[in-house]
């Protein structure tokens, strides 16, 4: 499901990354986080819009925002939009099937709490018991 995709940010709306994926690991998910944030926020109060995508001369980067999180996903430009769009709702409806708002206000913004997101984006788990199948069989003896 996931074949585009090359760098993905889950933030607060406030700008407090909780989870990233990413392939130039020497970006601060903090500053990415704090610059989208901004950048939304200029263009919620500037221009009276949303801030839905960006494009540069080779990439494009698409934010989806829902229940106070923004998923940020960075795409090649040649992507077209529905391919962009099926793979960012995808990650968002994997996010919340594997994090339920109460387990959400348990952890606030603890980045180690949502890593395990990465297995789920990695392996494309259809349903939480095929996630449950790769851990039963994956885990150690100790």
């Amino acid at each position: 499901m996931i074949r585009d995709l090359q760098d993905l940010w889950i933030m607060k709306e406030g700008g407090v990354v909780v989870f990233s994926k990413k392939n130039n690991k020497s970006i601060n998910d903090q500053f990415i986080g704090g610059f989208i944030s901004a950048l939304s926020s200029f263009t919620k109060v500037i221009l009276n819009d949303i801030l839905s995508h960006f494009v540069t001369h080779n990439l494009q980067v698409k934010i989806l925002s829902k229940e106070g999180f923004m998923f940020v996903g960075r795409f090649p430009k040649k992507v077209k939009d529905k391919q962009v769009k099926k793979e960012l709702d995808y990650i968002v409806s994997k996010f919340f099937e594997y994090f339920p708002q109460d387990q959400i206000n348990k952890f606030g913004t603890d980045m180690k709490y949502y890593q395990k997101f990465e297995d789920i984006l990695t392996h494309n788990y259809e349903t939480l018991t095929d996630y449950i199948s790769y851990i039963w069989n994956n885990k150690t003896n100790e």
